[in-house]
């Protein structure tokens, strides 16, 4: 997390709240900031913005369930928090570069269970 205490208290409060419906207001509200400040200063110092943050830990819980559970990935989509799941598959896609069905399938055929 970041050296300013602020900002990382405000990526620690979003790890623990990323599978949630995340409000600016909400999260400038907890932490007594304006929502501009809060975009500013978050930008300042991690050099990415609060949406880019969230969607970079709800795509890597993502893979993390992908990779050890067998869920449907409807279900991980809405455990990461999102509700849409062509937008989080679009989403996943975008980020990882392939689809979270064959990223699945990639991982099962590099680390096969053991029996």
């Amino acid at each position: 997390y970041s050296e300013n205490s602020t900002v990382s208290a405000i990526q620690a409060y979003l790890a623990l709240h990323y599978n949630k419906r995340i409000k600016m207001r909400e999260i400038a509200d907890h932490f007594y900031l304006s929502e501009s400040y809060l975009f500013e200063l978050f930008r300042k110092h991690t050099n990415t913005t609060i949406m880019q943050f969230i969607a970079e830990l709800r795509i890597r819980k993502a893979c993390t369930l992908l990779r050890t559970s067998d869920l449907p990935i409807s279900a991980i989509s809405e455990k990461v928090g999102y509700d849409d799941l062509s937008y989080f598959g679009r989403l996943f896609k975008r980020r990882v570069k392939c689809s979270p069905a064959n990223y699945r399938k990639k991982c099962l055929a590099n680390n096969p269970p053991s029996v």
